[in-house]
């Protein structure tokens, strides 16, 4: 698989002002006194662009001079630094750059020779903040994402607590028989810290009506990305009782082409995740290799807070609740030509037969 990574980039744009040139001239002829007289001229400002370099998808979105930038689909893009300028003389006011919430007004511009200030850059949901982070949802709608084929009534943006959110299993009755399903980024992501936050819902669905809640995380996708379970490897979220598999912060191969390092410890019999334990190599060809994280940290009532730090194929960290629980190292797919780095590919959630809401989706591209 080629190689690829989501490069961040940023093109920020500059008004100049010009400054006029005075010149003098004399006219008058007198017998007796001489007259003079002075005209003085001033160049105008030249036009202010801005240029977007946010991405696949990145588009501007502007106030009356300043700019955001909304988020592009496969680069992390920076907020839009807005700029304005009006008035025969003033000096173009700076503008707020445009976090995750959009621009901050302009500072008025000195007044010279005219008032001049900057209004309020309109930055989009997706405009990245300045510590690097890049909305994967914006609140609204679905863009950017992509459900398995069939799937789409499976997900959809609700409101939930004054916010938007991503529900899963949106309008299916309660107890009845449904099928699974992943979404996923149109995009796909190499280094990167992935943040989103989860909630369960009250449905459940086919033969896991009385059962513990279920979804996950699945990143580095490879193969076929349309697959219900594509080939990848997951950040199981669930509210089981340890040790099951419906565990926050387990490992999930999928399904039978992934491989990877992981160092374990033997805790109460089980083998567990340990940072500093020996590591031996799971997944493929084993089919659906669980690893278990040490403890669960899910929380069945309010919102969990999950974030995937991932180094291309070197390796993968799982943070549930602010602790690290699980983490690979040396992560491999076979495309049908042997092993290879498992180095990029889409991230995606799933619909597996419990309602959940997911929000503050976004992702910070490392070096």
């Amino acid at each position: 698989m080629k190689h690829f990574l989501n490069h961040l980039s940023e093109n920020v744009a500059r008004a100049s002002r010009g400054r006029g040139v005075r010149g003098a001239c004399w006219a008058g002829v007198a017998v007796a006194l001489a007259a003079s007289s002075q005209a003085c001229s001033e160049a105008s400002p030249p036009t202010v662009s801005v240029t977007n370099n946010g991405g696949t998808a990145g588009q501007l979105a502007g106030g009356t001079s300043g700019a955001g930038v909304v988020a592009g689909a496969s680069n992390t893009p920076t907020g839009g630094t807005p700029a304005a300028a009006s008035g025969a003389a003033g000096m173009a006011g700076s503008g707020g750059s445009a976090g995750s919430s959009g621009g901050s007004a302009g500072s008025s511009g000195s007044s010279a020779g005219g008032s001049a200030g900057g209004t309020a850059g309109v930055g989009g949901s997706g405009g990245a903040s300045d510590d690097g982070w890049a909305p994967l949802f914006n609140g609204t709608n679905l863009d950017g994402w992509i459900p398995s084929p069939g799937a789409a009534a499976l997900f959809a943006v609700t409101q939930l607590e004054g916010e938007g959110v991503i529900q899963v299993y949106p309008t299916q009755t309660d107890q009845s028989q449904q099928p699974q399903a992943a979404l996923r980024t149109t995009a796909s992501y190499s280094s990167y810290v992935y943040h989103e936050e989860y909630k369960w819902g009250t449905k459940r669905f086919s033969d896991r009506k009385q059962t513990a809640r279920d979804n996950g995380i699945c990143f580095h996708i490879c193969n076929d990305p349309t697959q219900v379970w594509p080939e990848s490897i997951e950040f199981q979220l669930g509210a089981q009782a340890w040790p099951g598999d419906w565990v926050s912060g387990n490992i999930f191969m999928l399904v039978n082409k992934t491989r990877a390092k992981w160092p374990f410890a033997t805790m109460n019999g089980q083998d567990v995740y340990s940072a500093n334990g020996t590591k031996k190599s799971i997944g493929a060809p084993a089919s659906y290799y669980k690893a278990l994280a040490p403890s669960n940290l899910n929380k069945d009532d309010g919102w969990n807070v999950v974030e995937l730090t991932v180094h291309g194929s070197k390796d993968a960290e799982y943070k549930v609740n602010g602790t690290v629980v699980n983490g690979v190292t040396d992560m491999e797919c076979d495309e049908g030509q042997g092993f290879k780095p498992l180095d990029h590919g889409p991230i995606a959630v799933q619909a597996e037969f419990a309602e959940v809401y997911f929000r503050n989706i976004k992702i910070k591209v490392l070096p």
